[in-house]
Order: structure tokens, then sequence, then C-alpha cells
């Protein structure tokens, strides 16, 4: 059995990439997958929310002990029906969905960092916990982000 609450907590930190890039698409996947204990319940939720897939995929490489009973025991069963094997920062932050590649998780993470832990964390509150960006928060991470934010855009 897994403890949802701390599965939750292990795959909010480690996986702050992919709730950032998924954003307010992955809304019903992380709420569904908060009441799991199991791989037919996690199942269940990316049959309803497949945007969710990327997070998905971190949590079961990053949170192995605290989430592993929501994974498949082997590498990657799931389904990877054509996509891309890895998306740009520049794509993640236009929606585009999909695991970042190596250099653009660094981006993204630093975008994510500056907007939501450092300098834009008033402004940019309903992002950071994977809602839609307003002009406020637009506004501070122009200001305040901008070579983070030329960097990804970039990328």
């Amino acid at each position: 059995m897994v403890d949802p609450q701390a599965c939750g907590t292990c795959a909010f930190n480690a996986c702050q990439t992919e709730i950032f890039a998924c954003g307010q698409d992955c809304i019903g996947f992380v709420q569904c997958m908060q009441n799991c204990t199991d791989k037919a319940c996690a199942d269940e939720c990316l049959k309803q929310s497949p945007q969710g897939q990327p997070v998905y995929d971190c949590t079961c490489k990053s949170c192995t002990n605290d989430c592993g009973g929501l994974c498949d025991s082997g590498s990657s069963s799931s389904s990877s029906s054509g996509m891309p094997t890895c998306s740009s920062c520049s794509d993640l932050l236009q929606g585009n969905l999909g695991q970042p590649c190596d250099g653009s998780a660094q981006l993204i993470g630093a975008l994510y960092a500056c907007a939501c832990q450092q300098n834009c964390t008033m402004e940019c509150g309903t992002i950071c916990q994977g809602g839609q960006p307003d002009q406020t928060c637009l506004g501070c991470v122009s200001q305040k982000c901008g070579s983070e934010l030329g960097a990804c855009l970039q990328d």
C-alpha cells in the first residue's frame, strides 16, 4: 500500500519541473492521484488525464520508496504513443507536454526557481500551484526573470 500523502510530497518536491510545465492541464490528474494507494488507481487517473503522464513518469522514477506501488515494476511499460522523446523548454512553456530534454529541464527549473521561489512568489502563486499565468505574473517574470525566460524561449 502506498501512503498518498508521502507519495504526493515526494512527487511535488522531485517533479516540480514536470508539474510546472503541465500547469492547468494536470490539476485533474494531481487531484485524482491524491487518493491512490495502488497501480489500478494510478492507471485510472492516467486514463482520465493522459496529460499527467510526464508527472507520473517522474514520480515513478524519482519516488520509488514512497510511490513504488503506483508504478510499473518494469522500467517503463507505459504507453509512449508516438510522442517525441523529449520537449524543449520553449515547448513546455507553450503547453506541449512531454519529458523535458536534459538541458531543457535545467532551464525550466531555473525559470521555476526564479519565478516561484525567489523573485515572483506572490505574483505567480497561481501558476506555481499549477494554474494559468496572468498578466501580473508575466510582468514580474519578464522584469525579474528575463534572462531565465529568454534562455528558455530560445531552447
